[in-house]
C-alpha cells in the first residue's frame, strides 16, 4: 500500500500580480474541515537566516477559512518536512516570492518523500507585466516547467493591451493554458488535483456537461463520467491519457475503479499520478476540463470505455 502523501500546489508570479487574492479564492471554496497550509516565502530565498523561531522554519500567522497561514523563516526544504512530520494537513499551497523563479522551489517539494508535487500556477499581470518583463534565458528555461497561466486583471485594460498581454505570455509559455480573470476568482478545479479528502465531496467530480461558472472571459469546460458496475485496466487508462495528451486539457482527476484496487488520478498535461485509495468502495468517477473540453466529449467517451476490463 502507497503512503498517503500531501498535494503540494506552488503559485508563482511578480509581485503585486494577485497571487495571494488567487489563493484567498481557493480557500474559500475548500470544505470546511479541509487543512491546508499556506506557505508564503515572502523573501524570495530558500536560504534565509531569521531568528525569528530559533529552532523552526515556519512562523504560524493567522487562520483564514480553515486555512494555516504560515511565513517561511528558514531553509524550505526543512520547512516542508517540518510541516509534513508534525502537522496533519491535506494539501500545501506554497506562494513563492515575487523574485524567485519556481524550478528550486519545485526541486525542493520533490525532495520530500511525503509530498506530492500538484502542478506550477504562474499568476500574471495583465495591467503590469511589462514592467516585471524577464526575457533572460533563464526565465525561458524556468517557463518550461508551468503548467497553467492565469492572466489576471483583465478589466483594467483595453483590448489592444490584453492582446499585447496575450503575446508576450503564448512567447514566453508557449503551448500554456491560460486562464484570463479580472479580480482572480478561479474554480479551484482548473488549479487543485483531487486527493483523499476530497473524494468525501462528490461536488469535487460531479460534471455534467457544463461551463464552469468562473470570473473570466474564457470560461473552463468541463465534462465527467461515473461508473458503478464495471472494472479499469490502469495501462489503458494511462495509454488513453497519453492519446490525448495533444488535446489540451487543463485537468483530468479521479477515482477509478482499477484490477489492482481503487486508485487517486491526478493529470496534468503529460505529467499523471496514480494514488491507492484502499479505504473507498464507490463508483469510478472522473473529470475532464480544459477550454474547449465538451468538443472533445464524445471522442473520449468512446477512448474511456474501451478502457474497460472485459
Amino acid at each position: 500500500m502507497s503512503q498517503k502523501k500531501i498535494p503540494t500546489t506552488i503559485i508563482s508570479g511578480s509581485l503585486g500580480a494577485g497571487k495571494t487574492t488567487i489563493i484567498r479564492n481557493l480557500v474559500k471554496q475548500l470544505p470546511d474541515d479541509y487543512k491546508t497550509i499556506w506557505l508564503k516565502n515572502e523573501y524570495g530565498d530558500v536560504n534565509i537566516d531569521s531568528e525569528l523561531l530559533k529552532a523552526k522554519n515556519i512562523a504560524a500567522k493567522e487562520i483564514l477559512n480553515g486555512c494555516l497561514c504560515c511565513v517561511l523563516v528558514g531553509k524550505l526544504h526543512e520547512a516542508l518536512i517540518e510541516i509534513a512530520d508534525t502537522i496533519d494537513v491535506d494539501r500545501i499551497i506554497i506562494e513563492t516570492a515575487g523574485t524567485a523563479y519556481p524550478f528550486p522551489v519545485i526541486t525542493q517539494v520533490k525532495r520530500v518523500a511525503k509530498l506530492e508535487f500538484d502542478g506550477l500556477v504562474t499568476v500574471v499581470d495583465a495591467l503590469n507585466y511589462e514592467a516585471f518583463r524577464d526575457n533572460s534565458v533563464m526565465a525561458k528555461e524556468q517557463a518550461e516547467y508551468v503548467d497553467l497561466i492565469i492572466l489576471n486583471k483583465i478589466s483594467l485594460v483595453n483590448e489592444k493591451q490584453l492582446e499585447k498581454a496575450l503575446d508576450y505570455v503564448h512567447d514566453l509559455y508557449p503551448g500554456v493554458p491560460i486562464i484570463k480573470t479580472a479580480s482572480g476568482n478561479i474554480h479551484k478545479d482548473a488549479i487543485l488535483g483531487i486527493d483523499p479528502k476530497l473524494v468525501n465531496y462528490k461536488e469535487n467530480l460531479d460534471y455534467d456537461n457544463h461551463e464552469s461558472h468562473h470570473e473570466h472571459a474564457d470560461s473552463v469546460q468541463a465534462f465527467g463520467f461515473t461508473d458503478s458496475n464495471n472494472i479499469y485496466s490502469q495501462q489503458a487508462i494511462d495509454d488513453l491519457l497519453e492519446k490525448i495528451s495533444a488535446w489540451g486539457f487543463i485537468r483530468i482527476k479521479g477515482i477509478i475503479k482499477t484490477d489492482t484496487g481503487y486508485k487517486l488520478l491526478n493529470t496534468v498535461f503529460s505529467r499523471t499520478t496514480w494514488q491507492d485509495l484502499p479505504d473507498y468502495n464507490k463508483e469510478t468517477r472522473i473529470a475532464f476540463m480544459s477550454k474547449n473540453a465538451l468538443a472533445y466529449q464524445q471522442k473520449v467517451a468512446e477512448l474511456f470505455k474501451q478502457t474497460i476490463l472485459r
